[in-house]
């Protein structure tokens, strides 16, 4: 590939949704030979994760909306004060272009660049796209789209906003789209690093059904919860507080049951898992229900409502998954071979206009 010399900023976070994807493009970049800046947010995920990072980062007192007056005003004066900071760093950085993910700080960092006429690309993780992200569509030169739309939220000009949309599906780290893929009577349940309440619950009500079964189990129950749930240890049965390599988990289960983020679907697509998938039901603009119909629709997993794990009849779910579990695989096998042609970073490297 081409080795560019010029300088990029990237910004998003505050969730691992709009993090990890922001830092596989700044991985993927820095490693095409730009100078890499990252703008984030104090309160965000991406302060830790990024406080050693080989780049210069920036992070900003960002906040989100709610209805309280005295919260709405704070946020109004930190996007005012967060746009005037981020137009300096635009400007003493000079970028060939800005590239957001979403979350708060990214508000600010798009619409600094927007105001400054720097070129601005937008990479959009669900299936329904985050306020910020729906907000900037205007300044965007591209929108990448980690899932084809669910719903065409972007207001205005529908043609201009049309024009612009890429399917790229969402970049994920290397770790995930390596082989081989073993596919044991295993099955991982997983609810992110600070855990999933529901997820938890399902793994309660479903453990006796899957040993008996023949199936083993591995539980990642999450931080807060593993005082509760180390006890459940056993012979079949692996609890642990996160999965570190989360991408083995993955390659070494027959089916995952999980909430569905857009980086937990891009990670479930690269490896080619099936999965129950459980949406968190207050994610914003009901994202993950948007995001879980996209496997659903295509018959690649298995969508339950978690205010209703009371009425289902989990011999009846899983005696449906295992007769019709190589139809799942193979469709979800074709989700990832679609993902591989249409790769992030392929289509990026396409309009960027970088040579192999």
């Amino acid at each position: 590939m081409s080795h560019p010399s010029g300088t990029v900023i990237i910004s998003g976070g505050g969730t691992g949704g709009h993090f990890y994807p922001a830092l596989a493009i700044a991985g993927f970049l820095r490693d095409s030979g730009y100078d890499v800046r990252y703008i984030g947010a104090k309160r965000g995920i991406e302060a830790e994760k990024l406080a050693k990072a080989p780049f210069p980062c920036y992070f900003l007192n960002a906040f989100g909306w709610n209805r309280k007056f005295l919260t709405i005003f704070k946020s109004i004066f930190f996007l005012v004060y967060n746009i005037f900071l981020s137009a300096m760093i635009i400007r003493k950085a000079d970028p060939e272009f800005v590239i957001i993910t979403g979350g708060y700080a990214s508000l600010s960092s798009g619409l600094a660049a927007a105001i400054l006429g720097r070129k601005l690309y937008i990479q959009e993780q669900n299936a329904f796209p985050g306020l910020t992200n729906r907000i900037l569509y205007f300044a965007a030169a591209k929108i990448f789209l980690g899932f084809p739309l669910s719903a065409f939220p972007f207001p205005f000009n529908l043609h201009s906003a049309a024009s612009k949309l890429i399917l790229s599906f969402n970049p994920v780290r290397p770790e995930f789209q390596e082989g081989p893929f073993e596919r044991p009577k295993h099955v991982f349940f997983v609810g992110g690093s600070q855990g999933s309440q529901a997820i938890n619950d399902i793994f309660l009500r479903s453990k006796e059904i899957l040993l008996s079964r023949g199936y083993s189990i591995t539980l990642a129950c999450g931080i807060r919860y593993y005082d509760a749930f180390k006890s459940q240890a056993c012979d079949k049965i692996t609890v642990k507080p996160y999965s570190e390599k989360i991408w083995e988990d993955l390659r070494s289960c027959r089916f995952v049951v999980s909430r569905c983020g857009a980086s937990s679907l891009a990670e479930l697509i690269r490896t080619s898992t099936v999965s129950v998938l459980v949406p968190y039901r207050i994610s914003a603009n009901n994202h993950q229900w948007h995001n879980a119909q996209v496997l659903e629709r295509r018959m690649a997993a298995i969508s339950v409502d978690e205010s209703e794990l009371d009425k289902i009849d989990w011999i009846s779910l899983f005696n449906g998954l295992e007769s019709r579990y190589n139809e799942y695989a193979k469709n979800i096998a074709a989700l990832r071979m679609k993902s591989l042609d249409r790769d992030f970073f392929q289509v990026f490297v396409e309009i960027l206009g970088l040579k192999p």
